[in-house]
């Protein structure tokens, strides 16, 4: 309790605050004034975190649910030479990959090979009934030629043994730790997992277990019979990112961004810990798995590239009377620690650790004039992506009334948000939600254009999420 005490104290000594241009954007369209003295920004190396509530201070009819947004922006590499990546390719070779897709995928991954330095290590795996692994080639001319030579002999036949490829691929790259390279796993496939392990969550689980251990794990659907829901968890909770991929033709920019991305990285296993006080509750992060451990919450960020920004939304429930029993005009909502490896300093472990606080008003008036617009306009998008992918799951079982209904309805809240705090951000959220409605028409045709719209929408909304 002393502890949090001090940093609320911390908090209110603090005077200024930053956000990331797109929101500055925002901000100069929103008459709603913001305290700043209530917004933190805090940096330690490669990582700048700024921790934006809602509302500074909130009347006693305010308190049920109250909205957090912890701005997280990386800094440019001061490194001459990337960090070395230890790289595991996880190739579908199954039935379904036969013809273009996986001329397409071997395509992609020779090129892929190609962008690679001296210093980088790759282990090629390939699945269908059953997995092959290479040995882990470090990427001089003769390690990219042998596996090159690797890629060129696969042929598609079989099942799909999604999980024991990727497990694989976690075994190999957990053997190879090292403080100063990045670990990253890129898992592809067009089917449904249907040989050893397929359960979501338990393969989900196992994402989850080697980011704890420095592993990452990017997942890419190709087509349209893939089971996005396994494909999403796994990089949710392998802390990477999930690209939907329905021409093959796509597969190399997809893939060439993703490298980008990894060999940009500055800050690895990126995380925040959440302590909430007595009676306070953490409800979801938006867009992100929590782990919850009675009142301490952990939240996987993943890893962040060079200048790259994400955006946290964070919902606590607050407990009843917790303005009238506020002490020194205060709710203490809890602490905040950011945690992760900086890249920029050879791995070192960095933790930063924040209040979360929030001031109390005799007056609603007052209170609501205290809102920040940020905030606001970001859940507005959030609960729009929501919306959206319901309505993208409800044209997948043929239910196009429902889904008509679902995004007026987010077309209604975000029209609304957006007469409140004019922005461009909300002005395009505007724009894919008419084109989600007029598609829909379309997604009537046919079972493959349901599965089309169905996982269009459903990754426009995981995005949008993942901001």
């Amino acid at each position: 309790m002393l502890y949090f005490r001090l940093l609320c104290l911390a908090a209110l000594l603090s005077l200024g605050c930053q956000v990331s241009s797109s929101y500055a954007d925002d901000h100069t369209r929103n008459p709603v004034a913001i305290a700043v003295n209530t917004a933190q920004t805090t940096t330690k190396g490669a990582v700048e975190a700024t921790v934006l509530p809602q509302f500074n201070s909130l009347h006693q009819s305010q308190v049920n649910d109250f909205n957090v947004l912890v701005q997280l922006a990386a800094g440019p590499s001061i490194n001459q030479d990337r960090p070395p990546l230890d790289l595991a390719i996880v190739l579908d070779r199954s039935g379904s990959m036969r013809g273009q897709k996986l001329t397409d995928s071997k395509l992609a991954a020779i090129k892929l090979v190609d962008g690679l330095g001296d210093d980088d290590r790759v282990t090629l795996i390939s699945y269908s009934s059953t997995v092959s692994r290479s040995p882990s080639l470090m990427m001089t001319r003769e390690g990219k030629d042998q596996v090159k030579k690797l890629v060129k002999t696969l042929s598609a036949g079989g099942s799909t043994a999604l999980g024991p490829a990727l497990f694989s691929a976690f075994e190999t790259l957990g053997a190879a730790g090292n403080e100063s390279r990045v670990r990253h796993v890129i898992l592809m496939s067009d089917g449904i997992a249907n040989v050893g392990e397929s359960n979501p969550s338990v393969i989900g689980q196992r994402a989850a277990d080697a980011f704890r251990r420095g592993i990452s794990v990017s997942t890419m659907g190709v087509g349209l019979d893939y089971n996005e829901d396994l494909m999403t968890q796994v990089a949710d909770q392998g802390g990477g990112r999930y690209h939907f991929i329905e021409n093959s033709q796509n597969i190399a920019a997809i893939l060439s961004d993703e490298l980008n991305g990894v060999a940009g990285t500055v800050a690895r296993n990126v995380r925040l810990i959440v302590d909430a006080q007595a009676g306070v509750k953490l409800i979801k992060a938006f867009g992100y798995p929590v782990v919850a451990d009675g009142q301490t919450s952990s939240i996987r960020i993943g890893f962040m590239t060079g200048r790259q920004s994400r955006e946290v939304m964070l919902k606590f429930s607050l407990p009843k009377g917790s303005v009238d029993s506020a002490k020194n005009d205060k709710i203490i909502v809890g602490g905040l620690t950011l945690k992760y490896d900086d890249l920029n300093a050879d791995g070192t472990h960095v933790k930063i650790q924040r209040a979360i606080a929030v001031g109390v008003s005799k007056s609603k008036a007052a209170a609501l004039k205290t809102e920040n617009s940020l905030v606001s306009i970001r859940l507005s998008e959030l609960e729009a992506a929501k919306r959206l992918k319901i309505a993208a799951t409800m044209t997948d079982a043929g239910n196009f009334d429902g889904a008509k209904d679902t995004i007026r309805q987010a077309l209604r809240s975000v029209s609304r948000q957006n007469q409140l705090s004019p922005s461009p951000r909300l002005n395009t959220q505007i724009g894919e939600l008419n084109n989600a409605m007029s598609e829909l028409g379309q997604a009537r045709s046919s079972r493959s254009a349901r599965k089309r719209y169905s996982k269009k929408y459903k990754s426009r909304a995981y995005k949008s999420s993942k901001r």
